[in-house]
């Protein structure tokens, strides 16, 4: 009796890790194909239609009303155009092929010891992407 209990035990605990990997093996197939339809959505996003064009106006319109301000606790990503720049390829190629876009800079310096910002890097970016645009550097 015990041991007919004791085997029905183990074959349920088997049909349950069998299932229990069903399950796993589902989940990553649904995890999958969210992710291709996640890719599919991105492909049919009407911004891509816009015309390059009209995208640069727009990154524009936006470096313009937002500030590329370094301070003591800034993030890059903080930053308009390099946000624009890290979005996809296409975004970068515009971003980059749009000189005026990196032309103003505004870094704020600390007076106080103990807040350490070295935007050297990013003032050097800005300045190569710039190009033959008047840098504007704001200190």
């Amino acid at each position: 009796m015990v041991a007919l209990a004791d085997k029905d035990i183990g074959d349920h605990d088997s049909e349950l890790a069998r299932l229990h990997r069903q399950i796993l093996a589902a989940e990553a197939e649904k995890h999958q194909l969210e992710k291709q339809k996640a890719k599919i959505c991105a492909l049919l996003s009407p911004i891509r239609k816009l015309p390059n064009e009209l995208l640069s106006r727009i990154f524009q319109s936006v470096c313009q009303q937002k500030s590329n301000e370094i301070t003591s606790s800034f993030n890059i990503t903080c930053l308009p155009t390099m946000a624009i720049s890290l979005v996809c390829f296409r975004w970068r190629e515009l971003a980059l092929s749009s000189p005026s876009l990196w032309a103003n800079l505004m870094v704020q310096v600390s007076s106080r010891p103990d807040v350490q910002t070295n935007p050297t890097e990013t003032v050097a970016r800005y300045l190569e992407r710039s190009g033959n645009c008047p840098l504007t550097l704001t200190l």
